[in-house]
């Protein structure tokens, strides 16, 4: 009887591959075919990121980073392609230039190779999609696109109307880039997920609407259908070192890093951690012992260390002092430190015993 079952299901998957026999359809039973559901993921190089989302963004899906201006969200972006040019000696990206802010400078003072960096700086919104959908369809074997920002150019509706004409700023364009959008991720989804890596970096704007409550939020523009078709979205707000923020260094800030949407396991939304921009850079050595510190993992004599007071002088002197070896010891701890914690707190927000 199973012996017939299995010759019958077998028989439907023979079928629907010869009716659509040449078209880019997957199908077949996930217990056979491990490529079926399957989420990668991929590091990103900063410590902070990687324990949130326990071990980088989605590989071949959209990622989703958004935040104020000037709390590092280009600045992670190339960190991330220097990272993993890093780690593959074939890894190609391509970062959609909208804002037209990309410094040459900048990036090869994070060691990027720019042979492997693509600069695309289109005109309108639809030719930044279109692009993005001819690379990933291409024999370039571009890993990973990333757009800097998504808000940051006009459709081209906005800019001529059906005549050609070119428009008033006065005119009425309201919804559109939202519009567009949704039919481009609709194509991605369609043609190239699994394929290669979207990083969506975005602006935001204050949502007033619970103004009368007190209450202003920042969210990210741009329509629905971005936070919907991205498996991880991740806030990044700047904060300031509250104790002693006159002696931090310049360009030195903390920026809280915050899960607002998850579709993996093992991490949940509202999930946030604490990562340390140092001197114009993610540092990562500064990160590992900030955020050690911040799980308690060096007061505990994990690592013993004296006591210090929590400031920016002395996580500095902490900096100059810890040598390499203790650094490395710290950042192998930080994840399982992390997932600890979160799963406590999980436990105590649904009303179990820890």
């Amino acid at each position: 009887m199973a012996k017939k079952k299995n010759e019958d299901r077998n028989d439907i998957i023979k079928d629907i591959q010869e009716k659509f026999k040449g078209q880019n359809i997957k199908i077949g039973f996930m217990s056979e075919d491990e490529s079926l559901g399957k989420i990668e993921r991929f590091s990103t190089g900063n410590v902070a990121l990687d324990v949130l989302t326990d071990g980088g963004l989605i590989k071949g899906r959209v990622n989703e980073i958004y935040g104020a201006e000037g709390c590092g969200k280009s600045t992670l972006l190339l960190d991330i392609i220097a990272h993993n040019q890093k780690l593959n000696d074939s890894f190609i990206s391509a970062i959609i230039n909208n804002e037209k802010t990309l410094d040459r400078e900048y990036a090869l003072s994070k060691k990027i190779d720019l042979s492997r960096l693509m600069c695309i700086e289109p005109e309108t919104l639809e030719q930044s999609g279109d692009l993005c959908n001819l690379i990933s369809k291409s024999d370039a074997g571009v890993h990973l696109v990333g757009f800097d920002t998504i808000q940051a150019i006009a459709p081209e509706a906005e800019l001529t109307d059906s005549k050609g004409k070119d428009k008033s700023v006065g005119d009425k364009t309201i919804a559109l880039l939202g519009r567009v959008y949704s039919q481009f991720f609709r194509m991605y989804t369609s043609r190239s997920i699994g394929e290669m890596t979207l990083i969506l970096l975005s602006q935001v704007r204050t949502d007033l609407s619970l103004a009368h409550m007190g209450i202003a939020l920042q969210r990210p523009t741009g329509g629905n259908a971005i936070k919907h078709y991205n498996m991880f979205c991740i806030e990044l707000s700047r904060k300031s070192w509250d104790k002693s923020p006159a002696k931090c260094p310049p360009k030195s800030f903390l920026v809280k890093m915050k899960l607002i949407k998850c579709k993996v396991l093992s991490r949940y939304e509202g999930n946030s951690i604490i990562a340390y921009f140092y001197k114009g850079s993610f540092d990562r050595k500064m990160n590992i012992i900030g955020i050690a510190r911040d799980l308690k993992i060096i007061k505990k004599d994990k690592i013993k260390i004296d006591e210090y007071e929590d400031t920016f002088e002395d996580l500095e002197d902490l900096y100059n002092k810890i040598p390499e070896e203790t650094v490395n010891k710290l950042e192998k701890m930080l994840r399982s430190e992390y997932t600890n914690q979160i799963t406590i707190f999980e436990g105590e927000e649904n009303g179990q015993e820890s």
